[in-house]
């Protein structure tokens, strides 16, 4: 067998759940209340399933509160988010 008909093969190949899992923020946003200054603001990202992403920031900037809005835990103030699997 070729070296380009494995790539074919893999090519071909069906994928699983994991490698069409995509999460993707695009402008999200969250503050506790109308008057209270922003947590996070503007957040956009993509990942893709089979993707390691890291979340990294000094404490009390926002990490956990992102990851709440991200499970539904807490809702985002602005947003265009997508889930699919």
């Amino acid at each position: 067998m070729l070296l380009h008909e494995v790539f074919e093969l893999r090519a071909a190949a069906p994928r699983t759940l994991m490698e069409r899992a995509i999460l993707c923020l695009d402008e999200g946003s969250f503050r506790c209340r109308a008057d209270a200054p922003y947590i996070f603001a503007h957040i956009s990202f993509s990942i893709k399933g089979g993707e390691v992403f890291a979340l990294l920031g000094r404490n009390g900037v926002g990490k956990s509160t992102l990851l709440a809005c991200l499970m539904g835990f807490q809702e985002l103030t602005q947003r265009s988010s997508t889930r699919r699997a």
